[in-house]
């Protein structure tokens, strides 16, 4: 079993046995209900989104958002993005989503170079939803 936990649940980390993502149960099911209830409002969207685009201003008046929440978020994010099509459509964050379920990639013992793994491998696949040149080159930066 992984040591890593989302929102204080045993057992929540990708990596674990019983996070069962993509199932009616298990502590992927249980950590993807609070993470909705926590970002119901639009509010609460527009401050997880300023908190991750200006997280020293943002931490200094509110807890900080973890990685492995994060993770969750985008992970919700993707799945739901494979019913409207806004995952990128083949070859876009599906594949990550994929990798971050197989908990390989993303969850070694380096937190640092898990981490790296998942923004090099996001800012890969930002091509698939993303056509301004604007915005791409901004990505790569």
């Amino acid at each position: 079993e992984t040591t890593r936990e989302i929102y204080n649940i045993p057992n929540s980390g990708w990596c674990s046995d019983s996070w069962n993502w993509g199932y009616a149960s298990g502590t992927g099911h249980d950590c993807a209900a609070i993470c909705r209830k926590m970002y119901a409002s639009r509010d609460d969207r527009q401050r997880l989104v300023s908190s991750l685009l200006e997280p020293v201003q943002f931490n200094a008046l509110h807890q900080e958002v973890s990685f492995e929440e994060v993770k969750l978020i985008l992970g919700l994010a993707w799945q739901r993005g494979r019913w409207d099509g806004s995952d990128g459509g083949p070859n876009g964050y599906g594949e990550v989503l994929q990798t971050m379920a197989m908990a390989i990639r993303y969850e070694n013992e380096d937190d640092v170079i898990s981490a790296i793994n998942f923004i090099q491998d996001i800012t890969a696949k930002f091509s698939t939803i993303s056509k301004s040149e604007g915005k791409l080159n901004r990505m790569k930066d």
